[in-house]
């Protein structure tokens, strides 16, 4: 299962770096002070930051596919940007809308007409 695998990767590759629990990212200790302060239901809840001696910017890019049972196709592969303050896609894919069509031998029966996919950001601890 999706799950199994991203337990075993997240132990095998993550572990080492104690990244391979549930945990929250932000951009530093004053956003998790400030995210707490928001949303107390998080007041114990494991943040990373990013080390003080490393680039204070990054951005990690990769893509939203396209739902289980959908095909995912150039045309509706949107771009996905993560740091550690924000994620997202800021803009919507060719200005518009995609469409997904039924993958071969899956269980949906329906298409997914044109929907917004992008067009915003949220901070990376609730996404």
């Amino acid at each position: 299962s999706t799950k199994a695998w991203i337990d075993v990767y997240g132990t095998a590759m993550l572990g080492m770096y104690g990244l391979d629990g549930d945990i929250y990212m932000a951009a530093s200790d004053a956003q998790v002070k400030s995210i707490k302060d928001r949303n107390p239901g998080l007041r114990f809840a494991p943040f990373a930051t990013p080390r003080t001696d490393r680039p204070k910017s990054y951005v990690i890019v990769g893509t939203v596919d396209a739902p289980i049972g959908y095909m995912g196709e150039a045309k509706n592969l949107v771009p996905l940007q993560v740091s550690a303050d924000f994620t997202g896609s800021p803009y919507y894919p060719d200005g518009g809308k995609v469409t997904y069509s039924k993958a071969l031998g899956s269980q949906s029966n329906e298409r997914v007409g044109e929907v917004i996919v992008g067009g915003g950001m949220v901070e990376t601890f609730a996404f």
